[in-house]
């Protein structure tokens, strides 16, 4: 009896398997049956006869921006959400739900022999029961394509496809949409404008590594496309173009965009993309902010390079007339621009750094040499010795003479 037992639970847990595996051959048109023999088989699995016709339904994430979840758990939460699906959507009205490439699909069959648009109406009430669940037990926001109702297994392939195209338009209807395929225009014009001046001034923003200022022109290019409520198609269109600028703004400021992207193809990474947020997020963090990030490092090796050469030139010729703008002359550099630098590297003026080298070399000589303090004051260029004297006693609290007859050898 207990191998019995053992042997039928097995058989059961295989049976389920079975009808998974032949729900995913069917919605992908992967079946090799005839019409008769496919509803042959439909009924040896135990799932209801579409006679009064049926839809699929396809489920995706709208965004884990906000959630304690990453990526990595995508996987783990379309099992989730799938077990939620069996749980509201009775077993005789539906087959097996299977998860496909990071979309929960479900084909829910017309078991009352419903009108068309009752029939929807009915899923309408489902999917939303399913998002309020979903909501409530793993905080997400998730959105709907539902394709239109078909009356032959052998369809379900289309069916599929329907309801994928459908569930595009969350692009432009935001999160948590139930969009079905019948309601989707059959044409779109296509939308030729596009706002090369938020383009241009998010590329500016960009070189400057100002964080703040690409986030909140970001934020207005996407608010300008979303308001043009374009297709899902234009939405590619124009986001293709985005990264193809971006792209192009990386080669001209000598950063390749494979030194920022782990995907091999960054336009087959955009478009798995289907959520604005996700989108939007995208752009941000595994575009823009790489490209950020390089030219900060090479701004800060530039300006490590300028005040090494300021530096160096100080401790080499610091006993000879040197300027801020002689340097300036030299490096071919602006005297502005080299000044703002080595402030910002050594946070201190180049005049200031200037007189505490030459003091530190004061202080050497006063206490190792016999040179005299005229002397001193001469090599170190002050233009007396009193003025010398005065600089020494403010940095050391007393004069030259008395630092030496305290501290002199």
């Amino acid at each position: 009896m207990q191998e019995k037992t053992e042997l039928k639970e097995r058989i059961e847990a295989q049976a389920e398997q079975v009808k998974a595996l032949f729900t995913m051959k069917l919605v992908q048109g992967g079946h090799a049956l005839g019409r008769h023999a496919l509803r042959e088989r439909i009924v040896s699995l135990g799932y209801p006869v579409p006679s009064g016709g049926y839809a699929v339904a396809a489920l995706r994430i709208d965004t884990l921006d906000g959630t304690p979840y990453e990526p990595k758990d995508v996987d783990l939460l379309l099992f989730a959400v799938n077990n939620i699906v069996e749980e509201i959507i009775p077993a005789d009205e539906r087959f097996t739900p299977v998860i496909l490439d990071q979309s929960q699909v479900t084909l829910v069959v017309n078991r009352q022999e419903t009108d068309r648009d009752t029939f929807l109406e009915a899923l309408n009430k489902k999917a939303a029961t399913v998002q309020a669940a979903i909501r409530q037990v793993l905080q997400l926001s998730v959105s709907f394509g539902i394709s239109g109702v078909h009356t032959e297994p052998a369809n379900a392939n289309n069916a599929l496809l329907e309801a994928l195209e459908a569930l595009k338009h969350r692009i432009r209807l935001g999160d948590s949409a139930i969009v079905f395929y019948r309601d989707l225009p059959q044409k779109y014009a296509l939308a030729t404008y596009f706002p090369a001046h938020l383009q241009s001034e998010l590329n500016d923003a960009i070189k400057l590594a100002d964080r703040r200022k690409t986030d909140e022109v970001l934020n207005e290019l996407f608010g300008h496309l979303f308001r043009q409520r374009l297709g899902p198609h234009d939405f590619e269109l124009w986001t293709a173009r985005m990264l193809i600028d971006l792209i192009h703004l990386s080669h001209s400021l000598g950063i390749h965009y494979v030194e920022f992207a782990d995907n091999p193809s960054l336009f087959d990474h955009l478009f798995r993309l289907r959520s604005p947020k996700e989108i939007r997020s995208w752009f941000r963090e595994a575009i823009i902010e790489p490209l950020i990030c390089a030219i900060e490092e090479r701004t800060a090796s530039q300006y490590r390079n300028i005040s090494e050469r300021i530096i160096r030139i100080i401790h080499e010729e610091f006993d000879r007339d040197i300027t801020l703008e002689g340097i300036a002359a030299r490096l071919h550099y602006n005297p502005n621009y080299i000044s703002g630098v080595f402030r910002k590297e050594t946070g201190i003026s180049f005049s200031e750094y200037l007189a505490r080298h030459r003091h530190r070399i004061a202080v050497r000589w006063l206490t190792e040499t016999e040179m005299s303090v005229k002397e001193i004051s001469e090599k170190l260029r002050y233009n007396n010795a009193q003025n010398f004297i005065r600089s020494f006693r403010k940095m050391e609290g007393v004069t030259p003479g008395k630092y030496r007859e305290t501290y002199g050898a």
